[in-house]
């Protein structure tokens, strides 16, 4: 069983790996599917983090006690670690079949939105780290780096690729038009994501479902489909990636935002060839072009 906590995850790798869809899977929808039908998800929406970290997986424990053999796991693989509580990593863990069944747990505590765990690999006896950014072009991970005030080291052999993109906008309705104009440009049949820290009836694509003859759509089951861009909260698209990624709404991280500097190293780290974010903010533009001497990034204002 591989098992994630994002669901926008879990349905993106079903549809790239169809043949094996059926072993990957959310960790609530798992976890619901072996406790009784009986107990239901608490009514009161301050209740439910604390329902599918800790009561739900307590559930699960006592379930994995007696469940049969066969119907545990020779191996689970946990993909984006760091979202799990201990008690959901526990629960897994015992789903196990027997002590020479296999446990790959893989996590970035840099990516650590949620808070929910303690910062440890549950069930590891042994741990690899990885020192370099495997996904990203060098120009993409040393605009990053500037972005984030880090330095993480590119995979040796990245190609350089194209220089990431700031704007700062007059508006927000210029802000969509400049996101759809850079989703067209870069549209080529392999998915552009428009990320935000905001859902789509409060960012600036609200009022734009449509431009250069494409479509806006939040359905993971699209993602990547012709004429068609993808939006995404920051936080639903973490452990995808996409060919192109455009932030909108971009802020100085944790002043009054609610992008906060984990959001926006996820937003960077999402694309594999090319970024652009956009923003109405100028102390935004002077936030992201920290020490821009030292690295790849190209600023501009799409108002003039």
């Amino acid at each position: 069983m591989f098992v994630c906590f994002n669901k926008d995850l879990a349905a993106a790798l079903r549809q790239r790996n169809p043949e094996e869809s059926e072993a990957i899977m959310n960790v609530d929808k798992l976890f619901r599917g072996l406790v009784p039908a009986t107990v239901r998800t608490p009514a009161a929406p301050a209740q439910v983090s604390d329902f599918f970290r800790q009561e739900l997986p307590s559930l699960v424990l006592d379930a994995a006690a007696t469940l049969p053999t066969e119907l545990k796991y020779d191996a689970i693989i946990v993909d984006e670690g760091q979202d799990f509580s201990e008690e959901q990593l526990i629960a897994l863990h015992d789903l196990l079949r027997d002590a020479a069944s296999q446990w790959a747990f893989f996590a970035d505590w840099r990516w650590d939105l949620f808070r929910a765990g303690k910062g440890g690999a549950v069930g590891a006896d042994v741990v690899f780290r990885l020192h370099h950014n495997c996904r990203n072009t060098s120009s993409v991970n040393s605009a990053t780096n500037t972005y984030l005030r880090q330095h993480i080291d590119s995979m040796p052999g990245m190609p350089a690729g194209t220089p990431p993109t700031v704007e700062r906008c007059p508006s927000r309705e210029a802000m969509a038009l400049r996101a759809w104009e850079l989703a067209k440009q870069w549209d080529s049949g392999n998915g552009v994501v428009i990320l935000s820290p905001f859902r789509l009836e409060h960012s600036a694509m609200a009022g734009s479902p449509r431009g250069h003859g494409l479509v806006l759509t939040n359905d993971i089951e699209r993602f990547g489909r012709p004429g068609t861009v993808h939006f995404s909260t920051i936080r639903s698209f973490k452990g995808i990636e996409a060919t192109g990624v455009i932030l909108v709404d971009a802020d100085v991280p944790s002043m009054g935002s609610p992008l906060t500097e984990e959001d926006l190293y996820v937003a960077c780290t999402r694309p594999t060839a090319r970024l652009a974010v956009l923003t109405t903010s100028d102390q935004a533009i002077q936030w992201l072009a920290h020490d821009a001497m030292g690295s790849h990034m190209h600023a501009g204002n799409s108002g003039e």
